[in-house]
């Protein structure tokens, strides 16, 4: 199987930049960004196709020169409000063919439809996901959180075994230098052992 043309482009501007299983028939590739059509946008004067991000990006750079806009394939002048418009049965296309899990050098083997990509990596095990404990920075795959929210992660919420006082893991040690339900041994040096709140100084 091939990859669409994506491969042969270093600027992976506009267009999906996924590794499609089967090749991308020519007239879905955008003829800026050489990637098979995202958004699809078409030119009503001549008919070509375009990713919606690149022709933005033409226009913008035509309008700030003050430039009258044209097609960037043929320079066609253009009515950006009339000689635009979405090309929905060519993204309905492009939607219809299998791509590769984004994750795939990761070991997902997952396959699917392009218009199912998003509710794969909803789930997909080797997705990069963010730790959910609060002030936690860490990123990992999302097949390892579970375990490293409940057993690893630094800022996951334990229990004080003393006073049922509730801290991130990396502060329960400073916490417990003066739970004041911590046994302790009298500073008498009566040998007995009794709550640190118990102590009179």
């Amino acid at each position: 199987m091939i990859m669409a043309e994506a491969q042969t482009n270093p600027l992976r501007f506009g267009g999906y930049d996924d590794e499609f299983v089967d090749k991308v028939e020519d007239d879905l590739l955008c003829p800026i960004c050489h990637l098979p059509l995202k958004e699809v946008i078409q030119t009503r004067q001549c008919g070509h196709r375009l990713c919606r991000a690149c022709i933005d990006s033409h226009l913008a750079r035509q309008e700030t020169d003050g430039q009258q806009i044209t097609c960037p394939v043929c320079r066609t002048n253009l009515n950006r409000e009339q000689d635009i418009f979405e090309e929905l049965a060519a993204n309905r296309k492009i939607h219809s063919y299998t791509i590769k899990c984004p994750r795939r050098s990761r070991g997902c083997q997952w396959t699917d439809e392009l218009r199912t990509k998003d509710d794969h990596l909803a789930s997909c095990p080797h997705e990069i996901v963010s730790c959910t404990n609060k002030n936690c920075n860490v990123k990992l795959e999302r097949e390892g959180l579970e375990d490293h929210v409940t057993t690893k992660c630094d800022w996951r919420i334990l229990q004080c075994k003393f006073c049922a006082v509730s801290r991130p893991m990396l502060k329960m040690e400073a916490h417990q230098k003066v739970c004041p339900k911590l046994p302790v041994t009298c500073p008498q040096k009566c040998g007995m052992t009794i709550l640190r709140e118990k102590i009179f100084v």
